[in-house]
């Protein structure tokens, strides 16, 4: 079992109290680095007049911590702290990356403990605190300049989804896709979190530039007839924001191609890197002068594999890829650490001896030296 390293009474409250008259200070106040929000022109990504492109790491746990493993926990569900979002937003500007990718937002289980914290509480019932984590998010992003991805509901039982919805009407997972009231439940989501007013900056969630997109969510097997009415739906609240089809392929469709509610496509690969690159490449072609496309996910795989299939999604004018993923600091101390199945461990940066059996630092440097290259800018020393 992990068990956090603990760091020093001093450090500990020093950076509390840092952060905590860092919040004071900024409280209201709209600062950005953004001038523009995200937009298309054919298949290119745009800020403003610039092709927008990247290379970067997904952060699943930026807004909604699940491996807060203290022998003390009670659960291992938390929300992080001002250092922990700076901490990985910081990382993934010093990385290079000019994006980042969240996890969903989480949804309560049957049966479980009311202790838990979860985004979604009910149809149309929210956690304040939960959203609050997620506000101190989108300040530090503007305030750093990364800009973040958020997928609106998940596939799989993680931190609940489309099964987690269902269950709140006793219904079964596959009518989340069809049954009306279910449907309306989950817009009752989309709807909260576009009109939200950040707390921190008083922006609200449609008008702040850090968001690069809305993706309909994660890896769904949803028939195309849900994507394409949740796509109009967010289309309809928010102007300012790309949509991003969250399908579970590793290939496009062409009813994702021609719908104008889905602007931007995406996959996800944990397939062998041959099939892996030749799925990109035929993604790219299938797309060209159409619609932008990236890959959301990928990883978990030998490090030439890593790079090769990088540097094929540069070579062939794909918008952006970023693989799984970045943990940060424990404010306890330390990092989170997240196993994948395979053995994998997170990446942490800049890379640790007890990172070598996954070639942790290699991989984060090749990362960072392709983040800069995608722009053809020097590596900052």
């Amino acid at each position: 079992m992990y068990r956090v390293m603990k760091i020093g009474f001093n450090r500990r409250y020093i950076a509390k109290l840092f952060y905590s008259l860092l919040s004071f200070i900024t409280i209201g106040c709209s600062s950005t680095s953004f001038v523009n929000f995200v937009t298309m022109d054919k298949d290119k990504l745009m800020d403003g007049d610039k092709e927008l492109r990247f290379v970067s790491f997904n952060t699943p746990n930026l807004h909604y911590i699940e491996d807060y493993l203290d022998f003390n926990a009670s659960s291992p569900w938390r929300l992080p702290d001002e250092f922990e979002i700076r901490d990985a937003l910081s990382t993934i500007k010093e990385l290079g990356g000019k994006v980042t990718r969240t996890y969903v937002l989480s949804v309560r289980k049957q049966d479980e403990s009311k202790k838990i914290i979860r985004h979604v509480l009910a149809p149309g019932v929210f956690n304040e605190e939960a959203f609050v984590a997620l506000d101190k998010v989108m300040q530090v992003a503007n305030e750093i300049g990364v800009r973040v991805i958020i997928p609106l509901v998940d596939n799989w039982i993680w931190w609940g989804g489309s099964a987690e919805y269902a269950a709140f009407r006793n219904k079964s997972k596959e009518q989340f896709w069809t049954d009306p009231q279910l449907i309306s439940d989950f817009k009752k989501t989309v709807e909260f979190i576009i009109n939200r007013r950040n707390t921190y900056t008083g922006i609200l969630y449609k008008d702040d530039k850090a968001i690069l997109g809305w993706e309909t969510g994660n890896e769904l097997q949803a028939p195309f007839n849900w994507t394409t009415d949740i796509a109009a739906y967010i289309k309809s609240l928010d102007k300012n924001h790309i949509v991003i089809e969250g399908v579970h392929s590793t290939v496009l469709s062409e009813q994702a191609l021609n719908d104008p509610n889905i602007d931007v496509l995406q996959t996800h690969h944990y397939t062998s890197f041959d099939q892996t690159i030749k799925d990109i490449v035929r993604n790219k072609k299938f797309s060209k002068n159409k619609k932008p496309y990236f890959v959301g996910e990928f990883g978990l795989t030998a490090p030439e594999n890593i790079k090769a299939i990088v540097d094929s999604t540069i070579d062939n004018d794909v918008s952006g890829i970023m693989i799984w993923s970045l943990r940060f600091h424990n404010r306890d101390g330390g990092f989170y650490m997240h196993r994948e199945n395979n053995g994998n461990g997170p990446f942490r940066f800049p890379g640790f001896e007890s990172g070598e059996v996954y070639n942790e630092k290699e991989i984060i440097d090749f990362m960072r030296s392709r983040a800069f290259g995608i722009d053809k800018v020097e590596i900052p020393k």
